[in-house]
């Protein structure tokens, strides 16, 4: 900013010479004919001339100083114009660049002319010198622009942006003028505020209520019939009591996973539009979570077979929802791969360019069919109600790993075949 502001000041100094070009002139020729006369030494016209010139050049800049803007000189005014608009425009890119919150700046036709760095974080597609219109395709979003430039007033809205993952905005259009020079043009700042949280807050209170009245009917059910059972005919059954007890305590250790389980996705989902940032060694994750499970393994009579990438193969992630990504798939193929003799866990380097890594979690189980395969990750959904509630499941496993993958900006492969096994895929970024 300072070496521009010095250009447009050389321009004002040669300006000043030039318009005084014809009384400086006149001093030179004059002190000439007095030196050449005799009448002068030459030290003295050197010094008469510097003095007669600067007082000419000061006296020219005094009057300019006073003169309305309208009785300028069109060269002075047109710099001074620029150098008054360059200040005030690169402050207001300065003080954009304070706001935590990501802000644009366009013109007349919603060219983007500045983002700040907050937007360039948060829309790194997004690029100056090209519409807006390119970056946001929410269609209330280019139309309130346009509104607030027609009209000249401020709009608010929200909209939603879906990249990665869906986002929630609240944003604030103000059409402003950069300044108070001739030929003003109006302009656009847009404020954003990110609202995902609370729009997932909202959302995730709705969708408990419905998921957990629906799931925990069952099982509170089955304890209630038990307790009435229990207080009536069975009173003093000692062999009944047992019975009915060992049932409730299995349903109420069905109910605790359950709502474990729905609170855990609820945080995940909460989160799921942050990318996470620290450098976690899936290696080593692996390596855990299959040591934490061996043992469930062994009781079903499956081996855990490791092929992996030796450490460090390091990724963005967040380390306590990596480990339950894994424990939900590893266990998974535990429980419904009791036909076969092993599950195999394999770590590569991925052949498609934008992931780094590749993880097979296979096993040689019953399978699933190709109708029921698009839906596994839907919450509650079961291939079979009845041998999920066996094997103790809940039905968000698979939901859960979705939201953490989505977080993860990782990719999901599932392939399976009836009474052949399954092959989990997931694709791991750098």
């Amino acid at each position: 900013m300072t070496q521009r502001i010095n250009k447009i000041n050389r321009k004002i100094y040669i300006s000043w010479f030039y318009q005084n070009r014809w009384p400086i002139l006149a001093c030179l020729i004059f002190i000439t004919i007095l030196f050449f006369s005799g009448l002068i030494p030459f030290w003295l016209g050197l010094v008469g001339f510097i003095f007669l010139s600067l007082t000419i050049l000061l006296a020219n800049r005094v009057d300019e100083k006073y003169l309305s803007p309208k009785n300028k000189p069109n060269a002075i005014s047109e710099i001074n114009d620029k150098k008054f608009k360059l200040k005030k425009n690169e402050n207001i890119f300065e003080f954009t660049d304070i706001l935590i919150e990501p802000t644009f700046i366009l013109d007349e036709k919603t060219i983007i002319l500045y983002m700040n760095k907050a937007a360039k974080n948060e829309f790194p597609g997004a690029q100056s010198a090209s519409p807006i219109s390119f970056f946001f395709r929410a269609p209330k979003f280019v139309t309130s622009i346009e509104k607030a430039i027609k009209n000249n007033q401020a709009q608010n809205i929200n909209f939603t942006q879906s990249l990665h993952n869906e986002k929630y905005f609240s944003c604030s259009i103000l059409p402003f003028n950069f300044s108070a020079a001739k030929n003003k043009k109006k302009h656009i700042i847009i404020l954003m505020h990110d609202i995902t949280a609370q729009k997932r807050a909202e959302k995730m209170r709705s969708d408990f209520i419905a998921n957990a009245s629906h799931e925990l009917r069952t099982p509170l059910s089955s304890i209630m019939g038990f307790i009435e059972t229990l207080q009536g005919p069975a009173a003093k059954d000692e062999k009944a009591r047992k019975k009915f007890l060992k049932i409730m305590h299995a349903q109420a250790q069905r109910m605790s996973k359950l709502i474990d389980d729905l609170l855990s996705l609820s945080h995940i989902e909460l989160k799921e539009h942050v990318k996470p940032s620290d450098d976690i060694d899936l290696s080593q994750i692996i390596l855990s979570v299959c040591e934490s499970l061996q043992n469930q393994a062994k009781e079903a009579g499956l081996k855990i077979e490791l092929n992996i990438l030796p450490s460090p193969t390091f990724i963005k992630a967040d380390k306590n929802e990596l480990f339950e990504l894994l424990e939900n798939i590893i266990d998974n193929a535990i429980k419904y791969g009791v036909r076969g003799e092993k599950i195999e866990v394999i770590l590569q380097k991925s052949k498609e360019k934008d992931f780094a890594y590749q993880l097979n979690i296979i096993d040689y189980g019953i399978g699933v069919s190709k109708k029921d395969l698009p839906r596994l990750t839907e919450r509650f959904y079961r291939v079979d109600a009845d041998i999920s509630r066996q094997k103790k499941g809940t039905g968000l496993g698979l939901a859960i790993v979705k939201h953490i993958l989505n977080r993860h900006e990782a990719k999901l492969n599932i392939n399976s075949e009836l009474g052949i096994g399954t092959n989990v895929e997931i694709l791991f970024k750098k």
